[in-house]
């Protein structure tokens, strides 16, 4: 027998232990109840059966007024018919018992439960107990509720027992529940027991209660922990209500009765949803949409809205209905519950589910207790208990494999830090991490051998300040396009790759690939940033002659990417001013042939923008106007022994190059925001040619025939 099924077959144990109850055994007849041979060792017994009867009447204690009627109790007076009609639960009535005790009784006492309406109770014919204002009217009756133990009963003749009841406040009149009679101290250890049970439940489940708003307040995410902690509160309240009212009486607050009456029914009511709502948290599942929720939750509160303003002798008729919405509400979460526990084999299911069922027929016992189908009494809060008690032995369970969890994810952390330090700080290549503004938070130690700085020492600081700011490259366009592609980098987009020129710590220019990709955390999102060196090509010295030809979309990136990749293998063969002209002119004219020529941004328009800083606004506006954004650019490169040439087209309609060429040439565009491209352009190339329209141009430089000769040589 697995664990889960021993805890449940304990649990049904205690239950049927605490539903037992006390034995029923005389029962009275024609209002006497025979007890000349009861042995009092048996213990206390109920007053139950029949009681004389007298409606719309309140019969004098000491009258010897014989009863015409006689009435079962407990149970309610509403079906009694003296003319053929029912009564129904208002109204007042008398009720009276003649107790014949055997000679040389022990000392008696009479335990009285509670009435739902008021009372006042005789023995022989002293008053003896008053429960609220019993009346004979609606307006001037009160009702009350105090259990309590009437002792030193009279034992040296018939006891005779007078009770004089009215209700105007519930559906039910009468007995709610039966009288208990027996020696003083079985009697009053009855009374001592419950009121035990009581403070010691309501205590238990109000901490439990507050233990989970607690961890619910340093756990918000979580909302199961706030519906328990709500339930178990609520469950707490009605039971003390319900119960032998030891707060209440602590309190005085035995006249505010019709407040704590409406309380009683809330709490019994608002405890359904509540606990759906908890279930829902802690198994989530199609089986319990938000809808089966949020229509419970409406009933609930229409109920409620009738309990709060309409009397009592209303409001009660709902509670019948309501004992059936529960029912089927229980039987839903059993069957969810079921299914989840049996199917998908989540861990706790099952204890879960045992906890639930001794929950349920807690719950269904009290229905039945309240419609005089059973003897017993009230056993939700010793319900919930048991469920508390399963809860706890779950979580015990949950936690052992939360540690167990735990320490086998901290040797995979453990390891999976070794494997990360030797694949980023090992690595070749720069790895940092950079907020959403670019700033460097880690960085591994390549840097050092890369760049010459070391990595503390970046920390904070924008990975852009570590760009290359050669004398003729645009660094303030280039530092737009870096802050938009940081932007750009999320986790639902793909990486971002393309070049960029560093500075070492020595000043000089290096070459790297950036890789910019956005990982989406728990907390946010960060970037990541791998920086890696093109291998030098060992074969490029040997080339003797290389033709390529591109076309490529109205794309800055891959313009980047591909004049990068024409110029690589010029190192050898240009000095380091020449390669360097070369690669920022080639920049240039794509960067030329995208604006000017496919993107029709004349000259004027981007004075304007770059005066505003709007440059990269112009041009993203330019890109969304289809005819524009599908236009290409087309790319040759011939390279020979005696020169390099480049030709770059584009589908503008051209621009007036001889005006522009000749402005380049007498250095007039020194003091423009922009327009210096073509400057560089003659300082770089031997050889400038447009064709007529000005769409394309020819580039042409001379190379130094003493190259080959010291390969050749070589």
């Amino acid at each position: 027998m697995s664990w889960w099924r021993t805890f449940l077959a304990l649990a049904f144990t205690f239950l049927y232990l605490s539903c037992k109850g006390d034995s029923v055994r005389p029962v009275a007849r024609s209002g006497i109840l025979d007890l000349q041979n009861y042995d009092w060792s048996a213990g206390p017994l109920f007053l139950s059966g029949e009681w004389g009867f007298h409606w719309q009447e309140w019969v004098d204690p000491q009258s010897g007024q014989k009863s015409e009627h006689f009435l079962k109790v407990p149970g309610p007076w509403n079906d009694f018919s003296a003319t053929g009609k029912s009564v129904g639960g208002a109204g007042f009535a008398t009720y009276r018992l003649r107790v014949d005790l055997p000679p040389n009784a022990p000392a008696l006492a009479l335990r009285i439960g509670h009435f739902d309406s008021a009372y006042r109770l005789y023995i022989g014919s002293a008053l003896r107990d008053v429960a609220g204002h019993p009346e004979k009217t609606a307006e001037q009756s009160r009702a009350g509720r105090r259990p309590t133990v009437i002792r030193d009963l009279p034992t040296d003749s018939p006891l005779l027992i007078t009770i004089q009841v009215s209700n105007y406040q519930h559906r039910n009149g009468g007995f709610p529940r039966a009288l208990i009679l027996g020696p003083q101290k079985a009697v009053e250890r009855i009374q001592a027991t419950r009121i035990f049970s009581d403070l010691f439940l309501f205590g238990a489940i109000v901490t439990i209660g507050l233990y989970h708003l607690g961890h619910f307040g340093f756990r918000q995410r979580d909302a199961a922990p706030l519906f328990f902690g709500v339930f178990c509160l609520l469950t707490a309240l009605r039971s003390e209500l319900s119960g032998e009212r030891v707060l209440v009486d602590y309190f005085d607050l035995h006249n505010y009765f019709d407040a704590l009456y409406r309380l009683e029914y809330l709490s019994f009511f608002w405890s359904v949803p509540v606990f759906l709502a908890y279930t829902r948290a802690v198994f989530p599942s199609r089986f319990f949409p938000r809808l089966a929720l949020v229509a419970l939750t409406a009933l609930t509160a229409l109920a409620s809205i009738i309990i709060a303003f309409t009397p009592s002798i209303i409001y009660t008729h709902i509670n019948n209905p309501f004992q059936m919405v529960t029912i089927l509400t229980g039987l839903y979460i059993l069957i969810g519950v079921g299914l989840d526990a049996f199917r998908k084999q989540r861990p706790g299911s099952r204890l879960f589910l045992g906890g639930f069922l001794i929950l349920f027929i807690a719950v269904i016992n009290e229905i039945l207790y309240s419609r005089y189908v059973v003897a017993g009494g009230y056993f939700v809060a010793g319900g919930v208990f048991v469920f508390i008690l399963a809860q706890a032995l779950l979580l015990s369970r949950l936690y052992s494999l939360a540690f167990l969890r735990a320490e086998d994810l901290s040797v995979r952390l453990a390891n999976s830090e070794k494997i990360y330090r030797h694949l980023v700080e090992d690595s070749g290549d720069i790895i940092c991490s950079l907020d959403r503004d670019g700033r460097i938070l880690t960085v591994n130690r390549a840097l050092r051998s890369i760049l010459g700085y070391e990595p503390g020492r970046t920390a904070g600081k924008f990975l852009f300040d570590l760009a290359y700011e050669a004398r003729h490259s645009n660094v303030r366009m280039a530092r737009e396009l870096f802050q938009k592609r940081i932007r750009r980098a999320l986790p639902e987009e793909p990486a971002q790759e393309f070049p960029l020129d560093f500075r070492t710590a020595q000043g000089d220019s290096c070459e790297l690939t950036v890789r910019l990709q956005g990982v989406g955390l728990q907390n946010g999102v960060a970037i990541f940033a791998r920086l890696s060196l093109r291998p030098d090509d060992v074969l490029s010295p040997y080339c003797l002659e290389d033709r390529r030809h591109y076309q490529i979309p109205t794309n800055f990136t891959l313009a980047e990417l591909l004049g990068h990749s024409l110029t690589a293998d010029l190192k050898v063969r240009l000095s380091a001013d020449e390669y360097s002209m070369v690669r920022y002119a080639l920049r240039e004219i794509l960067i030329n042939a995208i604006e000017h020529g496919n993107l029709g941004i004349t000259f004027a328009e981007k004075t304007a923008a770059t005066a505003t800083g709007t440059l990269l606004q112009l041009i993203e506006e330019r890109l969304k106007i289809p005819s524009l954004a599908g236009r290409k650019i087309e790319v040759r490169m011939n390279l020979r022994k005696d020169q390099l040439e480049f030709v770059i087209a584009d589908e503008g309609e051209g621009f007036a190059h001889a005006e522009i060429l000749m402005r380049a040439r007498r250095r007039d565009a020194s003091n423009l925001a922009h327009g210096r491209g073509m400057m560089l352009v003659l300082g770089a190339f031997d050889e400038i040619a447009y064709n007529e329209k000005g769409n394309e141009v020819r580039l042409v430089k001379k190379l130094d025939q003493e190259f080959y000769s010291a390969v050749d040589a070589g």
